[in-house]
């Protein structure tokens, strides 16, 4: 994941039990569920972690101006709504201070973003 100073850490996902199990090693290791979010095409996850994109929890679409209002720049919350469109599930958490943590708990639970993408580590 790439290394940056916003407090805001994004890790996509292509499978939900994958992120599921990133949501609960983060809450475990202290990170506050109202700070978590866990985002797809269906809906937000149960169980008591809070949707940070208000709008989104209630209706299907773009979140780029949601991801902006966070501190994401345009080109990079229109490059999240397509991994969204595509069917990817991506947690986002306000890591204040502990971004390294995050990224790294995100990154052990199979978390990629759109600086690492899979298909753009290694190219031929």
């Amino acid at each position: 994941m790439a290394t940056t100073q916003r407090s805001l850490i994004v890790g996509i996902f292509t499978d939900s039990v994958q992120a599921d199990l990133a949501i609960d090693q983060l809450q475990q290791e202290g990170f506050n569920s109202d700070l978590l979010s866990l985002t797809h095409q269906q809906g937000g996850r149960a169980g008591g972690v809070k949707n940070l994109f208000s709008k989104h929890s209630e209706q299907q679409g773009s979140i780029v101006d949601e991801l902006k209002s966070l501190g994401i720049a345009e080109e990079e919350a229109r490059s999240y709504q397509n991994e969204l469109d595509a069917g990817r599930v991506f947690i986002t958490v306000q890591a204040d201070g502990r971004q390294q943590e995050a990224r790294e708990i995100l990154e052990s639970n199979g978390a990629y973003d759109i600086h690492t993408h899979p298909e753009t580590k290694n190219p031929s």
